[in-house]
């Protein structure tokens, strides 16, 4: 009963979080609430068990050595915290700290 009243009024709720959302648009042109989102959101954030060793030498103070040795890494244990990454030679708190914001799990 209370799943079938949420699948009723989700509808509702998007409308109001979002009303563009509803409204028939060009697939160009993205609602107006979304765009605001994203831009909040910044750059897409780098996923530290699936980048590719390019992708992850990106991020600031991490090379193509220390991209390799944490795709080494996980290869054996997949990082189940963020913090997982200071087990990598030569990411300690200070660089961690910069990077923490623009990674994920």
């Amino acid at each position: 009963m209370k799943n079938r009243l949420f699948l009723a009024l989700l509808p509702v709720m998007i409308f109001l979080e979002c009303p563009h959302l509803m409204a028939s648009q060009p697939d160009d042109r993205r609602c107006e609430c979304v765009q605001e989102e994203t831009q909040k959101t910044g750059p897409a954030l780098i996923n530290i068990n699936t980048a590719d060793e390019q992708t992850l030498a990106k991020l600031p103070g991490i090379g193509e050595k220390k991209a390799r040795a944490i795709v080494e890494y996980r290869a054996k244990k997949p990082f189940k915290h963020k913090g997982d990454l200071k087990k990598i030679k030569g990411i300690g708190g200070k660089m961690f700290k910069e990077i923490e914001p623009l990674i994920t799990l």
